[in-house]
């Protein structure tokens, strides 16, 4: 696992200045698995909802947060951000084999298949926020105070290249408050 500083090795997005900052997570991109509900009824106690996240994700995906935690940490500030942020994430996901042959371009090609923008995305904003205690671990501060704090975001999703990286590339700036909204996309 390595970070590294300005630019995207996926070959998505060429920085033209240098932004607040950027990072490529070197690892398997996974999707933020969706919470689920249960209801339970046990003889004799009140009904509750157990709330869960499906068995056999939480280990892959605990290592996967880590790995983009490890990565935001060469662009760290040394206090948290409280300020507007514009995101900007790139996803390369592994490509299949039959992709591979000579038909298809060496470079990235758009993800259509399951694993939404949106859930990548999230464990990306979650791997940046503040953690919380637990028996299992410490308190960890974020990258920034809140992912509320991201007010503009952009993403793709590809398969990797050819020859390149799975990953995440990740692009933060910071925004004034007052930026007018047709600055913020350009």
């Amino acid at each position: 696992m390595s970070a590294v500083l300005i630019g995207d090795p996926g070959g998505g997005v060429e920085p033209d200045t240098i932004p607040f900052g950027d990072f490529f997570v070197d690892a398997a991109p996974l999707p933020q698995p969706r919470s689920k509900g249960q209801l339970i009824q046990r003889k004799g106690t009140e009904p509750f909802i157990h709330i869960y996240t499906p068995s056999g994700t939480k280990g892959s995906h605990a290592k996967w947060r880590d790995a983009i935690w490890q990565a935001a940490r060469i662009i760290m500030p040394k206090t948290e951000l409280a300020l507007p942020v514009k995101l900007t994430i790139n996803i390369y996901v592994k490509r299949p084999q039959a992709m591979m042959g000579k038909k298809w371009p060496d470079g990235p090609i758009l993800h259509t298949a399951r694993g939404d923008l949106d859930n990548f995305e999230k464990a990306v904003m979650d791997a940046l926020s503040p953690a919380k205690a637990t028996k299992a671990k410490r308190a960890r501060r974020g990258l920034w105070t809140d992912d509320a704090l991201v007010c503009v975001k952009r993403g793709a999703k590809y398969y990797a290249a050819k020859a390149g990286p799975m990953g995440a590339y990740v692009r933060i700036d910071v925004v004034p408050l007052r930026e007018e909204p047709e600055s913020l996309f350009g």
